[in-house]
């Protein structure tokens, strides 16, 4: 070390290494620590290779409480070793949080690959850093964990792609919490504050109407009120078929979700209108996709009409779940056929959809 180093702190390291038990490990880091990096003397690279190096292997031996003191002390460094910060970045949360949350030695790699092998702990202190580029809040929003997909919304340092934003849209029909962060992102386009107009109640439609002045909102008064009346289970679906009529010459498309929220309330007619709105299929046709065709035929649909991939999986977990649709959702049924969708390719899949439309169901 640096000749200026006195020498009873000399001896103090001394005796710390010397001294095997836990209380002498937890001494020796944190002489380390005070005389090593908090002294303010500056370490040649070959000195500082030695302090980190003994705290590498102090990592593996030291109880908790320690790993702890360690991983706030290097936390907020720069100049830690790579493998050193990713050891305690996939630690139990009390010691990996403050350098998930801090740690600037920390890649976009090295924190994705940490979300999809760690908990929602983990992914939490992730979504709290100060600065979180796209392809690290993708990998959080595609976690669909509700806990922490709000902690992303609450980070006004995270960046959001449009994309990403739109499936956070469509997901906050049924939402309040989604809907209220939601709204009061900067990534927010015009369409898609139309968009969430139709389902949040007046404190939200009045924020929208303040952040986006230039949308002459009157226009869809008749539609959103229509749809607010669906998703609060009111007599969408009257007898004489009124509201949807209303819909059908607004020429308005349903949003994905409601037919979700249909599912989730049990109203298989509702479920089935707005099927058929959304598809612009006949009863019989819709009928056959839903029913008599197999779920392939269904992703194929809701592939055509840009249904997006978690709406899909709702929608099929009702569909075929038998009632329990946490346990179909774990199922090789429900991962098959999420793959299968994936990989439909949209413009091939309005082809598809196209031609059921003009063919007759018994010609098939």
């Amino acid at each position: 070390m640096a000749d200026e180093t006195n020498g009873t702190s000399l001896n103090e390291l001394v005796d710390a290494a010397r001294d095997s038990s836990a209380g002498g490990r937890a001494q020796l880091l944190e002489s380390l620590n005070a005389i090593c990096l908090k002294s303010g003397q500056e370490l040649s690279p070959s000195e500082k290779a030695i302090v980190f190096d003994i705290f590498r292997q102090l990592v593996q031996v030291v109880e908790v409480r320690v790993r702890k003191t360690l991983a706030r002390i290097l936390s907020d460094r720069g100049d830690v070793p790579h493998d050193l910060i990713m050891t305690l970045a996939n630690e139990d949360i009390d010691v990996a949080e403050p350098v998930l949350r801090l740690s600037q030695v920390l890649e976009d790699t090295d924190l994705i690959k940490v979300i999809a092998s760690q908990a929602e702990a983990h992914q939490l202190a992730i979504s709290k850093r100060d600065n979180l580029s796209i392809a690290v809040t993708d990998a959080l929003v595609e976690t669909q964990n509700r806990n922490v997909i709000c902690s992303l919304l609450r980070n006004e340092g995270a960046e959001i792609r449009e994309g990403t934003m739109q499936i956070l849209v469509e997901q906050s029909i049924d939402d309040r919490e989604y809907q209220e962060l939601v709204s009061r992102r900067r990534e927010l386009t015009t369409d898609m504050a139309r968009r969430m107009y139709s389902w949040v109640g007046e404190a939200l439609r009045s924020h929208l109407t303040e952040t986006f002045p230039a949308i002459d909102w009157e226009l869809d008064e008749t539609v959103s009120e229509a749809v607010t009346r669906a998703l609060e289970e009111t007599d969408f679906a009257d007898e004489d078929g009124v509201v949807a009529s209303i819909l059908g010459d607004s020429g308005y498309k349903p949003h994905p979700r409601s037919m979700v929220s249909a599912l989730k309330n049990g109203d298989i007619r509702l479920f089935e209108e707005l099927f058929r709105d959304l598809t612009d299929l006949s009863v019989n046709s819709a009928t056959r996709v839903l029913y008599d065709a197999g779920p392939e035929a269904l992703a194929i649909a809701c592939k055509a009409a840009h249904v997006d991939a978690p709406t899909f999986g709702d929608i099929i977990c009702y569909l075929q779940g038998g009632g329990d649709t946490k346990r179909f959702r774990q199922s090789q049924a429900y991962i098959k056929l999420m793959d299968y969708f994936e990989r439909i390719d949209a413009k091939g899949a309005e082809r598809v959809l196209n031609a059921w439309r003009e063919t007759p169901v018994d010609a098939w």
